[in-house]
């Protein structure tokens, strides 16, 4: 499968994300190269997918069909196309406020707050 998508670059890729989901950690895909390594893995271990992040939608014509394969939504439109990992560092603020919020939230009932019933 790799011989037809890329290089050991692309085999790299796919092996972090294959070791990632086995230890149960996330990881952030950034562009049209991660998206097609995250195919590449998806296809040896499905459940690869639930543990992909993906940071932004690329102005690469293969990122909208990859991602679509995949059945993800990127979280940032951009037109962006820079590569060096740019649209996972902007999206590392998005995760990070999300965990915060996941586990530093109030609840209501913890506030004391009450709604009235309709």
């Amino acid at each position: 499968m790799l011989a037809k998508v890329g290089g050991f670059d692309l085999g790299g890729m796919a092996g972090v994300m294959l070791g990632a989901a086995a230890m149960g950690v996330p990881v952030i895909l950034d562009g049209f190269l991660s998206y097609a390594a995250a195919l590449v893995a998806c296809r040896i271990a499905p459940r690869t997918r639930d543990y992909l992040i993906p940071s932004h939608l690329s102005a690469e014509k293969g990122a909208a069909i990859a991602l679509a394969h995949l059945d993800l939504s990127p979280y940032l439109n951009m037109e962006m196309r820079l590569g060096e990992g740019s649209g996972a560092a902007l999206a590392m603020h998005l995760v990070d406020a999300a965990c915060a919020m996941y586990h530093n939230m109030g609840t209501l009932a913890a506030s004391d707050i009450t709604l009235p019933a309709h």
